[in-house]
């Protein structure tokens, strides 16, 4: 249930990064090439942050779809409280709708957010002593065998 959820989420943060990051900057350079609407030249630093703006949304893009992939084949993620979790996402997804449907737009926004960011996980520690390290793998021996099944050693 965990794994829908987070893949749901995935879905969530592409439409958003779509809608907030990548279309208006692309919108923006279509206006400012239209020679009715622009009067001069356009400053450097509104094509700065157009690009800036888009290479965001399409960063956030791909770390969405690396943790939807992620979430579709890797085990099971351990997670605090997960029927809390799941009805927080539900009761905030479900708050989101009402408040758009109602033109409450900034609180919409804010209540998908924090439901984007569903299921907090539980982070892996690094190992501290020696004994938490996995085993070394066995070296690789120094003779090759050739074809002919015979071993070659190799003399510096």
């Amino acid at each position: 249930m965990i794994r829908k959820l987070i893949c749901v989420n995935s879905v969530g943060v592409i439409v958003l990064a779509g809608l907030l990051f990548v279309y208006p900057p692309v919108r923006a350079v279509f206006d400012i090439h239209d020679p009715v609407k622009t009067d001069g030249t356009v400053p450097a630093y509104v094509y700065v942050v157009l690009i800036s703006t888009f290479l965001f949304g399409t960063w956030r893009i791909l770390a969405a779809i690396y943790n939807f992939r992620e979430a579709q084949r890797g085990p099971e993620p351990e997670v605090w409280t997960p029927k809390l979790q799941l009805s927080a996402w539900v009761v905030l997804v479900l708050g989101t709708t009402v408040s758009f449907g109602l033109g409450h737009g900034l609180i919409g926004m804010a209540m998908l957010v924090i439901a984007v960011m569903l299921p907090v996980t539980k982070r892996k520690r690094a190992p501290r002593g020696a004994e938490d390290w996995p085993e070394p793998k066995p070296a690789a021996a120094a003779a090759q065998t050739t074809q002919s099944g015979t071993p070659k050693t190799y003399e510096p």
